[in-house]
C-alpha cells in the first residue's frame, strides 16, 4: 500500500452555490467592519474630543474662579479659625466636586482616544497569495482563502463591536460627569454669590 504525496492528493472542488455565496458575503461583511472600524469610530472620536474640550473649560473655569474670587484667602481663615460666610463650605465642596469631575472625565476621554485595539481582519494575507502563486491555483484554493478572509473578517467585525459598545459606555458615563460637572459649578457660583448676601 503506497501512501499519496500531498501533491498527488486530488482537491475536492466546492460547490457553485458556496462559492457565489462566498463572494457575496465577502463585500458585506467587509462594509460592515469598515462601519464599525472606521465610521463609527471616528465619530465616537469626535464626541469624546468634544468632551475633552468642554472638561478642560471647566477645569480651566474652576481654577481661575478660586483665583479670582480669592476662594484661597477664605480657605486660610476657615484653617486658622477666623469666621468665614457660612456659603464658604458648600461653594467648596461644589467646586471641589466640579473640578473632581473634570478631572475624571478627562482621564476617561484619553483613555477612551487611546484605548482601543483593532484586529487585523486579513492577517497574512500576502503569505497565503504568495503560496498560491507558487502552488496548483484551483477552485478550491481560491474558495479556502475568500474563506479565511471572511473568517478574519468576522472575527475583526465581533471585535469591533465589542469595542463600540465600550467607548459607547464610557461616552454615556462622560456624559453624565459633565452634566454633574456644570451643575456643580453652577451651584458653586449660587453659593459664592449667596457669601455677598448679609
Amino acid at each position: 500500500m503506497t501512501q499519496e504525496t500531498p501533491n498527488e492528493v486530488q482537491k475536492i472542488e466546492p460547490p457553485e452555490e458556496a462559492q457565489t455565496l462566498i463572494s457575496g458575503l465577502l463585500p458585506l461583511v467587509d462594509s460592515e467592519y469598515k462601519k464599525f472600524a472606521v465610521d463609527i469610530y471616528a465619530i465616537q472620536l469626535a464626541n469624546c474630543r468634544n468632551y475633552l474640550w468642554m472638561f478642560f473649560i471647566v477645569i480651566s473655569a474652576s481654577l481661575a474662579f478660586f483665583k479670582e474670587s480669592r476662594l484661597g484667602d477664605s480657605c486660610l481663615a476657615f484653617i486658622h479659625g477666623y469666621p468665614v460666610s457660612p456659603f464658604f463650605i458648600p461653594t467648596m465642596i461644589f467646586l471641589i466636586l466640579a473640578i473632581g469631575c473634570s478631572v475624571y472625565g478627562f482621564w476617561l476621554g484619553v483613555n477612551i482616544s487611546t484605548g482601543t485595539e483593532f484586529c487585523e481582519p486579513h492577517f497574512g494575507l500576502q503569505n497565503r497569495l504568495t503560496d498560491l502563486e507558487y502552488s496548483q491555483f484551483n477552485q478550491s484554493d481560491i474558495y479556502s482563502l475568500k474563506r479565511d478572509m471572511l473568517d478574519g473578517l468576522c472575527g475583526a467585525l465581533e471585535n469591533g463591536l465589542a469595542q463600540m459598545e465600550r467607548r459607547a459606555k464610557d461616552l454615556i458615563l462622560l456624559a453624565k460627569l459633565f452634566k454633574v460637572t456644570l451643575i456643580s459649578f453652577l451651584i458653586t457660583i449660587l453659593f459664592y454669590g449667596g457669601s455677598y448676601l448679609r
